[in-house]
Formats: structure tokens, sequence, C-alpha cells
């Protein structure tokens, strides 16, 4: 009976401790009710509540603190990846322009041959009138003529 009533008198006593405003003096009273016990005894039961609280509210900090870190490496890792494949985008430009390039030379050297093979062939015409031309080509045609008769002739 008589620890029925000590807890009956520590549990007023913590109800008078939490709603009292925090002063030194009151840290020193005894709580009324309990003669034997002192406030500052109490007060150490509270101190572990307190220091468990605290203990919570840090595994709870470190448990956001680890989800955010999970997140940013997350992020890293995705922006590394959107790294490699804007680096793999830019080498493939990269050798296609190179490739072009190659090709445009290719094109650019054939272009010079071609030139300079229109312009030996340019050198090599035959400067004249046309009238010219068509007189050698109508003497041309009649050594034909002749030559298709002749074997004609040889073949009957």
């Amino acid at each position: 009976m008589a620890e029925s009533s000590n807890a009956n008198a520590t549990v007023s006593g913590l109800k008078v401790i939490l709603n009292r405003p925090k002063s030194p003096e009151h840290l020193t009273k005894t709580i009324p009710g309990d003669a034997v016990q002192p406030t500052r005894l109490k007060l150490g039961h509270l101190r572990g509540h307190h220091h468990a609280k605290t203990a919570r509210c840090a595994t709870i900090g470190f448990q956001e603190s680890t989800v955010e870190l999970e997140i940013l490496r997350k992020e890293l890792k995705d922006l590394e990846e959107k790294v490699r494949v804007t680096k793999e985008l830019i080498y493939d430009k990269e050798a296609s322009i190179a490739r072009s390039q190659r090709e445009a030379e290719g094109l650019k050297a054939e272009l010079k041959t071609d030139l300079a093979e229109i312009r030996a062939l340019n050198k090599q015409l035959v400067t004249g009138k046309d009238d010219d031309d068509k007189a050698e080509i109508a003497e041309v045609d009649h050594v034909r003529a002749g030559a298709l008769r002749a074997l004609e002739t040889f073949l009957q």
C-alpha cells in the first residue's frame, strides 16, 4: 500500500515538475506528498527519458540523412550515365565529321584529277573552222564507202 501511494505521489510530482517553469530553485525542492525522495532524483528519470527521446530524434535524423545520401548517390549515378551517353554522342559526331572530311578530301582530289584530264583533252582538240572539219569528214566518208564496196566485191 505504501508503494502505491509512493507511485501516485511520484506521478503527481512529475506533473508538477513538468508544469512548473524551469528555475534552479525548484530542482532542489521535494515533490509534494513525497517527503522521502527529492526532485533531483525524479529529474534523473526525466533526463533518461530525454536522452531516449534525443536518441530517437538522432536515429530519425540519421535515417533521413541516409535517405538523402541515397537520393544524392542515385542523382550522381544518373548524371554520370548522362555524361557517358553525351561523351559517346560527341565521339560519334566527331567520327562522322572526320569521315565527311576524308570523303570531301577524296572528292576534291578526284575533281582535280578530272579537271586535269579535261584540260589535257582540251589541248588535244584541233582548232580550226567548221568548213575544214566538214571537208575532212567528207573525205574520210568517201574512203570508208570505197572500203565497204571493195569488201562486198571480195565476199561475192
